[in-house]
C-alpha cells in the first residue's frame, strides 16, 4: 500500500519504570502499557526506539564507611559538583578529626611509656645506695621522667578537649546541611524534583557517636548540594 500507515504500538508498562523517549505527552496511556503512535510511510519498514527509565537511590551511612570510599564517592563523575563540593567539605572535616585522633593516641602512647620508665626507674632506687652516683643520676632522670608525664597529661587533656570541639563542630556542620536540604526541598519545583531523581542520600554525616539528624531519601540529599551553594 503506498499510503502513509497509522500504527500504535503497544509497550508494557512496568511497576516504578517511566517512559522517556518518544515523548511522554504524545502516548497514551492504558491500564499496563504505553500506546505509541506510529506513521509509517508505505511499503517500509521501520523501528521504534523505546526508552524507560526508574529512580535509583543509594543510601550511603558515611559514618561508617572508610574514608577511601569516601573518595570514591568525591571522585565520582556521576554526582553532582554541588553533591560533590558538600562530600569534598565533610572528607575534609572527617580527615582532620582522624589527624588529632591520632595525634591524641601518639600522645598516649608516649606517656604510657614513660610510665613504665618511672615504674622502673623507682625500682632502680630503691636498689642503690642513697649515697652513690648511680643514685643521684636516677633520681634526677626520675624527676625528669616525672616533668615529662605530667606536659604529656596537660597535653592530652588539651587535644582531648579540642577533638570534642571538632566533633561539635562537625555535628553542627552536618545539621546545618540537613537544615539547607529541608529548605531546598521545600522551596523545590516539584517537577525538578521528579526531574533530578536519583541522588544520593545520606544516612548520618558524621563520625561522632551520637544520633544526629538524618538526611533523609535521594531527594533530600540532591537538595543538599543545590542549598549549600545557594543554587
Amino acid at each position: 500500500d503506498p499510503g502513509e500507515h497509522h500504527l500504535l504500538i503497544e509497550q508494557p508498562r512496568l511497576v516504578g519504570w517511566s517512559l522517556t523517549a518518544p515523548d511522554p505527552t504524545h502516548v497514551e496511556l492504558s491500564a499496563n502499557a504505553y500506546r505509541i503512535p506510529v506513521t509509517l510511510p508505505g511499503g517500509t519498514q521501520g523501528t521504534l526506539a523505546v526508552t524507560v527509565e526508574r529512580p535509583l537511590e543509594e543510601t550511603i551511612r558515611l559514618l561508617d564507611i572508610a574514608d577511601d570510599r569516601l573518595g570514591v564517592l568525591v571522585a565520582s563523575n556521576e554526582l553532582e559538583p554541588s553533591v560533590r563540593k558538600a562530600l569534598e567539605q565533610l572528607a575534609s572535616r572527617r580527615h582532620a578529626l582522624g589527624q588529632q585522633n591520632a595525634e591524641l593516641d601518639n600522645l598516649k602512647e608516649q606517656r604510657r611509656q614513660l610510665v613504665e620508665d618511672e615504674k622502673r626507674l623507682r625500682d632502680n632506687l630503691a636498689a642503690v645506695g642513697r649515697d652513690t652516683a648511680l643514685y643521684k643520676q636516677t633520681l634526677d632522670k626520675l624527676s625528669e621522667t616525672e616533668t615529662t608525664i605530667t606536659t604529656l597529661s596537660t597535653a592530652i587533656a588539651k587535644a582531648a578537649a579540642e577533638i570534642e570541639t571538632a566533633k561539635q563542630q562537625l555535628q553542627d556542620f552536618v545539621s546545618a546541611l540537613t537544615e539547607q536540604a529541608r529548605v531546598g526541598l521545600r522551596n523545590a519545583d516539584p517537577i525538578a524534583v521528579l526531574t533530578f531523581l536519583p541522588a544520593w542520600a545520606i544516612g548520618k554525616l558524621t563520625s561522632t557517636g551520637g544520633a544526629l539528624p538524618a538526611v533523609v531519601g535521594a531527594l533530600a540529599f540532591w537538595w543538599l548540594g543545590g542549598a549549600l551553594l545557594g543554587r
